[in-house]
C-alpha cells in the first residue's frame, strides 16, 4: 500500500471531522459504552455502515475539551490497534489517534511499524504526534523495515522534521536501494538544520549522478527552511554553491534569485557583478531583479551599464527600467534612442517609451522620425507617439508639430490613430496642403475623426478642394462623416443644396456619389435623372452610383439599363446586372412572385453565361420551388452546368428543412 502524503492525511482526518452526519450523532458517556462502540468498532471493513465510527469521531470531538474522556477514548482506540481489528478499523483508530493521541497510545502504535502492511496507518498517527517520543518510535523502527515501510517511516521523520534522525538518515542517502536513498536525502532538506546541511552539501560533491535531482531538490528546501528561520547566511551559502556552473541552469536560475531576495540591498551589487561577467545563464534572473530594486538610484546605476551591454541584454534591461518608470530609468531609455544604438535595442527604447512617456516625449519621438531611413523604425515611434499617456495635452503637443517644417503625415497619422478629436482644427488647415501626401493624410484622419456637426465644413473643402488628388480622399471622408448626421434627410438637403450651386464636373461627381448615404426619394430622384445627363462624366457618376443603390427603388432603372442596346447604356450591362443581383439577393429571404419575376427578367436579359453566373449564385439561396424549376432549366446549358448543379442541390436542401 502507497504512503498518504501528510496533506492528504489532513484531509481525510478534516473531511471526516468535518461531516454533515457528525453534527447530530449523540456522544457515549459511560465507559461500559465507550468499550461496546470501540469492540463493534474493530470489525469494521471497507464498505459496511460507519455509523459506529461517526460516533467515535464525534466522541472525539467532545475529548479536545475533556480530559477524562480523551483518556478513555485514547485507551479505547489503542486497544483496537493491539486487537485482532481489520485493516480498516485500525487505520481510522490511527486518524483518530493522529488527533487525540498522547504518549499513552506510542506503544500500541509502535507495534503497527513491524507489520509492513500497517506501517502506513502508523505514519498516519505519528506524522502530527506532539510527543518527541514518536520520533524515538520511528528511529528505532527504521533499522528493522525495507522498501516502501522504510520510505515512509524516513518520509514521516522529515516531516517531523526530527533533528536527531541526522545520522541515521544520512547513511541511508548511500542505499544501494534509490527510493530508500531519495527518500532520505529529501527528509533531509525538510530538517534543514546545519547537521542536514553538512549533509547534503557533502552530497552535492559526491552523490550519485542519478540522485543529483533529489539531492538539489533537497537542497532548494534545505537552504528555504534557512531563510526562514532566520539564518539568512547559512541559506545564502546553499544558494551560492546551487548557482556555480555545473547546477543545471533552472537551479542557477532559482537560486540566484533567492540569493538576490536575501542580499540586504535587494542583489543590486551582485547584479552588477552578473551583468560584468559572461554568464548568460544568470544574466536574464539578474536583468529582471531591476525592475523591484528599492534603492532610489538603481536606475541611474543601471542606465549606466546599458550601453555596456550585448543588444539583448540591453533589450531585457531597457524592458526592466521601463517597469522603474523614474525619470532616471527614462532618460537611460531615451538614450537608446541614439543613432549608434543597435536596431533592435532602438525598436525596445521606443516601445518603451510608449508605455511610459507623456507629452514630454513627443519632441524626442518626432526627432527621431525625421532621422530615421528604417520603415520598421519609422512605425515603431508612431506606435509609441500613439500609445503616450497625457491625453489632451500630449495631443497637443503632437498637434504642435503640424506648424513645423517636419514631414506633417506621419504626426496626422498617429493623430488618427489616437482619436483625437482636437485635431480637427488643424487637420482642415492641413487639406489645402500643397503636399499631396499630407493632404491625402489630412482627409483619412478627419474621416476617422470629424462629428456629424462637421460634416458641412468636410462637404465645403470638397466642393472647393484645392489638391485634386487628394478627391478621393476628400470623397470618403465627406461620406464617413455624412454617415454620423442621424437623419438622412438633412443629409439629402444638404448634398442636393451643393450640387445646386456648384457646376464643376469634378465636385458634381462627387456629390452625386455621396448621395448613396442619403437614399431617401429626393436623392433617388436626382440620381435618375442624372443618369440621363449629357456629360458622359457625370451621368458614369450617377449610373455607377444607381447600381450600389440601397433599396427597390433602384430596380426598373437598373433594369432599363441592363436591358439597354444603346450606347452608352450598353457599357453598363454587367453594372447594372450586379446591382439587380445585390438587390434580389437581399430580398431572398422572403421569396414571393414578384421576387421571381425579378430573377425570371434577369434570366431573359442574360447575354452570355458569365451573366447567367452571377443570376445562378443569387438564385441559390431562394427556397422556393419555382426558382428550383429556374435553376433546372439552366442544367441544359453546357457552360454554365456545375453552378446550375450546385444551384440545385442548395434549393433542394433549403426546401427540405422544416419552415421556421
Amino acid at each position: 500500500m502507497k504512503q498518504l502524503t501528510h496533506k492528504f492525511r489532513l484531509w481525510i482526518v478534516c473531511g471526516l471531522m468535518t461531516a454533515p452526519w457528525s453534527l447530530t450523532v449523540r456522544a457515549a458517556t459511560t465507559p461500559s459504552e465507550l468499550n461496546t462502540l470501540t469492540s463493534a468498532a474493530a470489525t469494521y471493513e471497507s464498505g459496511q455502515s460507519l455509523e459506529t465510527w461517526r460516533r467515535l469521531e464525534s466522541l472525539a470531538r467532545e475529548a479536545t475539551t475533556n480530559t477524562v474522556l480523551r483518556s478513555q477514548l485514547e485507551t479505547g482506540l489503542a486497544k483496537i490497534l493491539q486487537a485482532p481489528a481489520t485493516y480498516d478499523a485500525k487505520r481510522l483508530a490511527c486518524q483518530q489517534l493522529a488527533i487525540i493521541g498522547s504518549d499513552r497510545s506510542l506503544p500500541a502504535i509502535a507495534e503497527l511499524l513491524k507489520n509492513n502492511e500497517t506501517v502506513d496507518i502508523a505514519c498516519l498517527a505519528l506524522s502530527t504526534h506532539p510527543s518527541v517520543k514518536a520520533n524515538e518510535i520511528l528511529r528505532h523502527a527504521l533499522p528493522n523495515l525495507s522498501g516502501s515501510a522504510r520510505v515512509q517511516v524516513i518520509n514521516t521523520l522529515g516531516d517531523r522534521r526530527d533533528a536527531k534522525s541526522v545520522e541515521l538518515l544520512s547513511a541511508l542517502t548511500r542505499d544501494p536501494e534509490a527510493a530508500t536513498a531519495e527518500a532520505a536525502i529529501v527528509s533531509l532538506g525538510k530538517i534543514g538544520n546545519q547537521a542536514a546541511a553538512r549533509v547534503i552539501a557533502e552530497l552535492r560533491k559526491t552523490s550519485r549522478p542519478a540522485l543529483d535531482h533529489v539531492v538539489v531538490e533537497a537542497s532548494l528546501r534545505l537552504a528555504q527552511q534557512r531563510a526562514r528561520s532566520g539564518d539568512r547566511k547559512n541559506a545564502a551559502a546553499v544558494y551560492e554553491d546551487l548557482s556555480q556552473p555545473g547546477q543545471p541552469a533552472a537551479v542557477r536560475r532559482a537560486a540566484l534569485e533567492a540569493l538576490l531576495r536575501l542580499d540586504p540591498d535587494g542583489g543590486e551589487q551582485r547584479i552588477l557583478k552578473v551583468l560584468q561577467e559572461s554568464d548568460a545563464v544568470l544574466k536574464p534572473v539578474a536583468i529582471a531583479r531591476v525592475k523591484s530594486l528599492p534603492g532610489r538610484k538603481a536606475s541611474a546605476t543601471f542606465a549606466r551599464e546599458l550601453p555596456k551591454l550585448p543588444a539583448q541584454e540591453q533589450i531585457w534591461l531597457i524592458e526592466s527600467l521601463a517597469d522603474r518608470a523614474d525619470k532616471a530609468a527614462i532618460e537611460a531609455i531615451k538614450g537608446r534612442l541614439a543613432p549608434d544604438a543597435l536596431p533592435a535595442v532602438r525598436l525596445a527604447a521606443m516601445a518603451a517609451l510608449g508605455r511610459l512617456g507623456d507629452a514630454s516625449m513627443v519632441a524626442p519621438l518626432a526627432l527621431f522620425l525625421t532621422e530615421t531611413t528604417r520603415p520598421e523604425e519609422t512605425q515603431a515611434a508612431m506606435t509609441a507617439m500613439t500609445n503616450l499617456r497625457g491625453g489632451l495635452a500630449t495631443d497637443q503637443a503632437i498637434i504642435s508639430l503640424l506648424k513645423s517644417g517636419a514631414n506633417h503625415r506621419q504626426p496626422i497619422a498617429v493623430l488618427a490613430r489616437r482619436g483625437s478629436q482636437a485635431a480637427v482644427p488643424a487637420l482642415l488647415i492641413e487639406t489645402d496642403s500643397p503636399d499631396v501626401k499630407v493632404s491625402k493624410a489630412a482627409f483619412q484622419a478627419l474621416g476617422k475623426l470629424a462629428k456629424a456637426e462637421d460634416a458641412g465644413t468636410i462637404l465645403n473643402k470638397l466642393v472647393h478642394l484645392r489638391v485634386a488628388e487628394a478627391r478621393d480622399e476628400a470623397e470618403s471622408a465627406a461620406a464617413q462623416v455624412l454617415a454620423k448626421v442621424p437623419n438622412i434627410s438633412t443629409r439629402s438637403t444638404t448634398l442636393r443644396t451643393l450640387l445646386s450651386q456648384t457646376s464643376d464636373r469634378e465636385t458634381r461627381g462627387s456629390l452625386l456619389r455621396l448621395l448613396i448615404q442619403a437614399p431617401d426619394a429626393e436623392a433617388f430622384a436626382v440620381i435618375d435623372k442624372a443618369c440621363r445627363d449629357a456629360d458622359a462624366r457625370i451621368a458614369d457618376a450617377a449610373l455607377r452610383t444607381l447600381a450600389e443603390w440601397p433599396n427597390l427603388v433602384a430596380w426598373q432603372p437598373l433594369m432599363a439599363c441592363y436591358g439597354a442596346t444603346n450606347a452608352p447604356y450598353q457599357a453598363y450591362h454587367v453594372l447594372a446586372l450586379r446591382g439587380l443581383v445585390r438587390l434580389a439577393g437581399e430580398e431572398n429571404a422572403k421569396p414571393n412572385e414578384t421576387l421571381l419575376a425579378g430573377y425570371r427578367q434577369l434570366l431573359s436579359g442574360a447575354q452570355n453565361d458569365e451573366d447567367r453566373k452571377l443570376i445562378l449564385g443569387a438564385l441559390s439561396g431562394v427556397a422556393h420551388p419555382e426558382a428550383l424549376r429556374l435553376a433546372k432549366e439552366l442544367l441544359k446549358i453546357e457552360g454554365i452546368r456545375p453552378e446550375a448543379e450546385l444551384a440545385v442541390k442548395r434549393i433542394e436542401s433549403a426546401l427540405k428543412k422544416p419552415a421556421r
